[in-house]
C-alpha cells in the first residue's frame, strides 16, 4: 500500500500498488463509464465520454440517487415520489415541514478511478469495483440549502414558511414583505457556527463534508460531460441519447447593488421553490428572479 493526497476527496488515502496503477491503461474498465479531458485546455467545458457507451445513457450510479425523509440519525422514514416530493413513493401526501423529518438526497457510494497520462486526465465511475479503483463514500445530503430551527438552533432540511425556520439574517421586520426571509435558507453564519448547528442533530451530522460534495461533483461532471455546470439548460438528449447542457446561471447574474438594496444580500430563493409544481431534483423546475437581473434558478 502507499499513501498520497487525493485531490478528488481532499484527504490522504491508501492506494494499492499494482500494474494497473503503474501503467496507465487506455482500455475500457468494465463495467465503467467516465470522462476524459486535456489539462492544456484552459476551458474544458466539453469533456470526452469514455467507457461503456450504454452506461452513459442509463447512468447506473446517478440513477440510484433518491429523495427521502430521514430522522436525525439519517435513517429513512419514508421514500419520496421521484417526480413530485409532495407525495410519498406510495402516492400518499408527504410532510415536508420537518414534522416527519428532514428532506435529504441519498447519494449512493460508488467506485472510482482517476488517471493521468501526459496531458490527459480521466475519471471513471462504476457501480461495481473495477481494476485499481477506490471507494467514493456516499451519505445523506440536504436536498436544498440548509434551514435552521430557530427554537433549537439545529440545522434542518425542510420546506417551512413559519418564523421557526426563518432564514437569512432572521429579520422578523420583513415578514410578509417582498423581501421576507420566511422559507429561506439560513445565512449570516460562519462555518464553525453551521457545524455546531449540524452537530445538534447528532455526531454524524456535518455542515460541510468534502467527500460527499466530491461524490456529487463527479456524478454531475460525468452525467453532463462538462466542468461548466452553468451551461444553458437543455432537456433534450443529444444524437447519442446522452444528457447535455447544464443547470444554467441561476442567481449568479443578479446585480449586486440591486440585491443589497432589496434585502441586504439575503437569500432570494425559497427552499424547495418549485415543489408545488413537482420537484424531481433534476434541474427541471425554474423559479425566475424578476427585476434583479437574475435569469432563473433551476432545481
Amino acid at each position: 500500500m502507499k499513501a498520497r493526497y487525493d485531490p478528488l476527496l481532499g484527504e490522504i488515502r491508501d492506494y494499492e500498488v499494482n500494474a494497473a496503477d503503474i501503467v496507465w491503461s487506455t482500455s475500457i474498465y468494465s463495467p465503467a463509464y467516465g470522462v476524459e479531458w486535456d489539462i492544456t485546455n484552459a476551458d474544458p467545458s466539453s469533456l470526452v465520454r469514455i467507457g461503456d457507451t450504454s452506461l452513459h445513457r442509463i447512468l447506473p450510479v446517478q440513477s440510484q440517487q433518491i429523495l427521502h425523509i430521514v430522522n436525525n440519525s439519517g435513517a429513512e422514514v419514508y421514500a419520496l415520489d421521484g417526480n413530485d416530493i409532495t407525495k410519498k413513493s406510495s402516492g400518499s401526501p408527504s410532510v415536508l415541514s420537518g414534522a416527519d423529518g428532514h428532506i435529504c438526497a441519498k447519494l449512493n457510494g460508488y467506485w472510482f478511478k482517476y488517471e493521468e497520462q501526459g496531458n490527459k486526465r480521466r475519471f471513471w465511475m462504476s457501480a461495481t469495483k473495477i481494476i485499481g479503483s477506490n471507494w467514493m463514500p456516499g451519505g445523506e445530503l440536504s436536498f436544498d440549502h440548509a434551514a435552521i430551527n430557530r427554537s433549537t438552533g439545529a440545522l434542518a432540511s425542510v420546506i417551512n414558511n413559519t418564523a421557526t425556520y426563518r432564514g437569512g439574517d432572521n429579520a422578523s421586520a420583513a415578514d410578509g414583505l417582498a423581501n421576507s426571509r420566511l422559507g429561506m435558507p439560513v445565512t449570516n453564519m460562519g462555518l464553525n457556527q453551521f457545524q455546531a448547528a449540524a452537530q445538534l442533530l447528532g455526531a454524524n451530522a456535518h455542515a460541510y463534508y468534502v467527500g460527499l460534495y466530491a461524490n456529487l461533483f463527479w456524478r454531475i461532471v460525468v452525467e453532463f460531460a462538462t466542468f461548466d455546470s452553468q451551461k444553458p439548460v437543455n432537456y433534450a438528449l443529444d444524437a447519442n441519447f446522452y444528457k447535455q447542457g447544464g443547470l444554467g446561471n441561476g442567481v449568479t447574474t443578479v446585480n449586486g447593488t440591486t440585491w443589497n438594496t432589496f434585502n441586504g444580500s439575503n437569500p432570494l430563493v425559497k427552499i424547495g421553490c418549485g415543489t408545488n409544481a413537482g420537484h424531481n431534483f433534476t434541474g427541471e423546475v425554474s423559479y425566475v428572479i424578476t427585476d434583479l437581473g437574475g435569469t432563473g434558478v433551476n432545481e
